[in-house]
């Protein structure tokens, strides 16, 4: 089974052409995957125990392969009120 998730973060992250195999970054990204996994840990306890690989994503990541500014993934509004969840996706078959 695969899960994706995705959160919201305001920290400031390496640009894309920055190494990233910095102690910093790589600190950084294991401090933002256990947050979310404590937040998902809330609605379904014992989650964490039965992950078998676990890849994170930042928006550095997103930026670099994705060509999003800031790593966004949402896209812009197009309307108020719209929420991301309503937005328009890219999407494959």
């Amino acid at each position: 089974m695969v899960i994706t998730a995705i959160a919201p973060n305001l920290e400031r992250w390496p640009a894309p052409g920055s190494p990233r195999s910095l102690p910093a970054y790589i600190a950084q990204k294991k401090a933002q995957a256990q947050r979310m996994l404590d937040q998902v840990e809330q609605h379904f306890p014992g989650f964490g125990s039965h992950i078998e690989t676990l890849i994170v994503g930042t928006p550095t990541t997103i930026e670099r392969y994705l060509l999003k500014n800031w790593g966004a993934v949402g896209g812009p509004k197009n309307m108020l009120g719209q929420q991301m969840l309503n937005r328009l996706h890219a999407r494959s078959e």
